[in-house]
């Protein structure tokens, strides 16, 4: 038997375990009370400060969002009320604003994407400390991102006439002259769509509008951590079309972020009928595509559950963002400072964080562990001399 054989082998064995395990997790929890999917319900309406781009939240769950290069922090969790803490160094920002901003992991840093600058063709990256703002910027096409752990970002790159990317922006180094890119997901049959990381660092993103294909529009695939993390010591990147696992074709695939209960939340939008809504793709769907079982279907409600804060108007373009800490879910319509919160009427009881840690243990075993002397070789995936692979 092969190497590469016994490799598919393991993660397909794998896969069966951690869906038997999150079906296991979810049997528990729905005798105590129904999960997050089922129980996301519009609570509130806020407004983000006038002239609000790109947002994301803190670990305690505090709101980060621009204004032009102004950073403003929510005064408390929950709050929903703004302060100026300060201004992006040397920042060029759209007149549009910001493509992104993202928060690193343990909160003292913000990565942020100028959408291109004043011209619309000066693409830069910026990473600074937070909330000291001290930090620098860097020449990148980007489209959004997400961090891998306190200084490495993954940017989602957009090219639509020659196949999109999905980049490693590590940033470790105090000097951005020194930082450096290197390419782990390539060859997307069109515009970027959402790049997001689940519990055991296996990679989500999607074609955000196809032109080359023979991916369409929304089209999500996952590359297992063991696989594109390779790509860093030196193997090649990975190829979307070839080996991505499909998850699920859904919106436009963008943005991609996962909830506490791992629940994956997707927006954007296609051709009607798959638009003007954002999706929430159940956990143990999501980790029964990830053992191989298919596609998830998008007309299963049990599934896949579609949310619209503004039912009377059908041409809406969602985003989305999670706060885990609260257990929130906003979505906005494209353009707009208007937030819509979702969560769980009764509140986050401690089982949520069950069904969390559930899904995060589920998920781990989709990687065989291996132990070794060193901690910490790829990041923050791995532990006590346990790296997940």
């Amino acid at each position: 038997m092969s190497v590469a054989w016994r490799g598919f082998v393991r993660r397909r064995r794998a896969g069966v375990l951690a869906a038997v395990l999150l079906a296991c997790c979810g049997l528990h929890s729905k005798t105590a009370r129904a999960d997050l999917f089922d129980k996301y319900s519009m609570m509130e309406v806020f407004e983000l400060p006038v002239g609000s781009s790109a947002m994301d939240t803190l670990p305690d769950g505090r709101i980060v969002t621009l204004v032009d290069a102004d950073v403003f922090l929510e005064d408390a969790p929950g709050a929903r009320t703004f302060s100026n803490v300060g201004t992006l160094p040397l920042a060029d920002i759209a007149s549009f604003g910001a493509a992104f901003v993202a928060v690193s992991p343990d909160g003292t840093r913000i990565a942020v994407g100028n959408n291109g600058g004043a011209s619309f063709v000066d693409f830069r990256v910026g990473v600074f400390d937070f909330p000291s703002l001290t930090g620098g910027w860097i020449a990148a096409d980007h489209f959004v991102a997400a961090w891998v752990d306190h200084q490495r970002l993954l940017v989602a790159v957009s090219d639509f006439t020659n196949g999109s990317s999905v980049a490693m922006l590590d940033a470790g180094d105090v000097d951005p002259a020194n930082w450096t890119f290197t390419t782990v997901i390539t060859n997307i049959g069109g515009a970027s769509g959402g790049v997001a990381l689940d519990g055991s660092g296996n990679l989500y993103t999607a074609n955000g509008f196809a032109s080359l294909g023979p991916s369409g529009t929304g089209d999500i695939r996952v590359f297992f951590s063991s696989d594109w993390m390779q790509v860093l010591s030196g193997g090649l990147a990975l190829d979307f079309e070839a080996v991505g696992v499909p998850v699920v074709d859904i919106l436009s695939g963008s943005p991609l972020v996962f909830d506490g209960e791992g629940n994956l939340l997707v927006g954007g939008g296609d051709t009607a009928p798959d638009d003007d809504a954002v999706a929430i793709i159940r956990a143990s769907a999501v980790a029964d595509a990830l053992a191989g079982m298919g596609r998830v279907d998008v007309n299963d409600g049990l599934k896949v559950r579609r949310v619209d804060p503004i039912a009377d108007n059908d041409f809406n373009f969602f985003s989305c963002e999670t706060n885990v800490a609260l257990g929130e879910l906003y979505v906005r319509d494209f353009g707009s400072g208007t937030v819509y919160v979702y969560r769980d009427p009764a509140g986050v009881p401690a089982v949520g964080a069950w069904g969390a840690v559930c899904m995060s243990l589920g998920l781990m075993c989709i990687g065989t562990v291996v132990v070794q002397r060193r901690t910490d070789r790829a990041g923050c995936f791995s532990s006590a001399g346990v790296e997940v692979r």
